[in-house]
């Protein structure tokens, strides 16, 4: 792992700065990508304090541009990457009586195709070295919707379907793809759930297991073991079961 050169977009918070002081401590050349400077600033100076090496970039992951800019500073610092980890996401509770389709696609924009876009930036140049590993975080939110959570769990299945296909077609090349699926993990983002949410882990927890994951050139690791395997077996029961069953459980799981 030591001198790895990694490209991680979201980085500035949750799972993507975790990932960022975990790489650290393995002497890694980060390259974070972001939209909060400031947040960005302080991260690097952790990083460097860790061990690592680091260069940011602030940019929104859904402009044009922002995935070839990430490619072309992580060329031009540390003469490429070997490890894409796409990290950046948008989340948050929308029931029907609120839908909102500019939401909606604001969702798809950062979770999905941001992917696209830093995919279609990064591979010439991992195809061209003949070696590379990409790397999405998905979720577990990805395998049946849910109450509340149809952009979000519509996005992530479109995430870890797009890395399936594509894995598909690399095996073989040099260029592995991994796609990490954990389950509710403490972040901003699941600070927004109005829900209680079971097995949850620490930041520094699921970074750590997913650093595992990613030198282990994983093709999909789903986490934490109890929720991966309570969605296994919510996907083998019928829609008519299992839409009654999460309606309730919504409701018994609801915050006071």
């Amino acid at each position: 792992m030591k001198s790895q050169r990694i490209i991680l977009t979201g980085a500035s918070s949750g799972i993507g700065r975790a990932l960022a002081l975990e790489y650290a401590r393995h002497a890694a050349r980060l390259l974070l990508v972001a939209r909060r400077r400031e947040r960005l600033e302080e991260l690097a100076n952790e990083v460097r304090m860790a061990g690592g090496e680091c260069e940011i970039l602030v940019a929104d992951v859904t402009d044009d541009g922002a995935s070839e800019r990430a490619v072309t500073l992580a060329l031009e610092r540390f003469g490429g990457g070997d490890i894409v980890v796409m990290n950046a996401g948008r989340g948050g509770p929308m029931f029907i009586d609120d839908f909102d389709t500019r939401e909606v696609e604001k969702v798809m924009e950062v979770n999905y195709f941001s992917i696209v876009r830093m995919i279609g930036a990064v591979l010439p140049v991992m195809r061209s070295a003949g070696k590379g590993q990409l790397v999405a975080v998905s979720s577990l939110a990805a395998y049946r919707g849910m109450p509340g959570s149809g952009a979000y769990n519509a996005s992530k299945a479109a995430v870890t379907v797009l890395m399936e296909s594509i894995r598909t077609e690399l095996r073989g090349s040099g260029i592995d793809v991994t796609t990490i699926a954990p389950g509710f993990v403490r972040s901003e983002m699941t600070d927004q759930n109005e829900f209680s949410m079971p097995f949850m882990l620490e930041t520094d927890d699921a970074a750590r297991r997913i650093v595992r994951a990613i030198e282990a050139r994983r093709s999909i690791y789903r986490f934490p073991f109890a929720t991966s395997l309570a969605i296994r077996v919510l996907g083998l029961l019928p829609n008519a079961l299992y839409d009654r069953l999460v309606r309730w459980g919504r409701g018994r799981a609801l915050k006071p």
